[in-house]
């Protein structure tokens, strides 16, 4: 009876070992993936302002123009002077 039992424990242990290392497997995989996702978000935005900037410099459009605003850039137009009245 005390030799089932402690089997029982054991093999309850390597039960739950074999979820921890599982767990862990996934939560490394979530990371890089977070990771992945986090390089691709910082090289598009890099790009899209590099784009903003030659918008900015075109002088069809420049930087108070409706299409840099449409491209989440805010206009000059809009932007605050930092003076407080």
């Amino acid at each position: 009876m005390l030799g089932e039992i402690y089997l029982l424990r054991k093999s309850f242990r390597l039960k739950r070992t074999g979820f921890d290392a599982e767990i862990a497997d996934l939560e490394a995989e979530r990371k890089m993936k977070r990771d992945v996702r986090d390089d691709k978000y910082s090289a598009l935005d890099q790009k899209r302002s590099k784009i903003g900037r030659n918008v900015a410099a075109d002088p069809a459009y420049g930087n108070d123009s409706p299409l840099y605003g449409a491209m989440g850039f805010v206009r000059k137009s809009d932007r605050a002077s930092g003076l407080m009245l």
